[in-house]
């Protein structure tokens, strides 16, 4: 039996993950955004560059073949974000899975605010083979930290990677990003920024050590 998953997203919140998304990086498993669900079997797209990751709640989400969503074993889809013209509005994106061929396919169609099609350079490729990062171990320490636990000084934080992000994530001017949370002592685990308005997203940069 084939799987199949569909789901739709606005473009700017791919357009946020693809910013997270490393550029001619040998670690080719991380040119993509990976797809898989948690603990409740809540799809989700995570992008990383090592640097930040930033992480997306999918909720119009429809599956076949999988039965219990929490099976999903997860895939890389292709960093598709750049394929996404700035008319597009809207993104539909369709995983496919069928018994004799190995790994997945997946679709990819967008429209604009008015419902009209939007034309892309690539509709269907291939999922990235490879294994991604652990990414709940490495945000594990996320929600100990606190704003009584300051950074340390020889520790800062680079605030491009957020605004790389929130510039498009962000629907509304009066609500900026908020670095809510601090890193531990060490300053080796990341930091944690609140959109506001966003309760769907999470998003957490490593200080850098100057």
């Amino acid at each position: 039996m084939s799987q199949t998953i569909t789901f739709t997203m606005p473009a700017a919140d791919l357009r946020a993950l693809h910013a997270n998304v490393p550029v001619n990086d040998v670690r080719y498993y991380l040119a993509g955004y990976y797809l898989d669900t948690d603990a409740l079997g809540n799809f989700r797209l995570t992008a990383s560059d090592g640097h930040a990751v930033i992480r997306i709640a999918l909720d119009n989400v429809e599956h076949s073949g999988i039965g219990d969503a929490r099976d999903f074993k997860g895939c890389i889809i292709p960093a598709l974000g750049k394929q996404v013209p700035k008319s597009a509005h809207e993104v539909k994106v369709v995983v496919v899975k069928l018994d004799e061929a190995p790994g997945y396919s997946i679709q990819l169609s967008a429209t604009t605010k008015t419902g009209k099609p939007v034309a892309l350079a690539v509709t269907t490729t291939s999922e990235v083979d490879g294994k991604y990062p652990d990414i709940d171990f490495a945000l594990r320490n996320l929600d100990k930290c606190n704003v009584e636990n300051p950074l340390p000084a020889k520790f800062c934080i680079n605030y491009e990677l957020i605004a790389r992000s929130t510039r498009h994530l962000n629907r509304d001017p009066d609500y900026p990003a908020l670095a809510r949370m601090a890193p531990t002592k060490d300053g080796g685990d990341p930091v944690r920024v609140e959109v506001q308005g966003r309760d769907d997203v999470l998003l957490a940069v490593m200080p850098a050590r100057w």
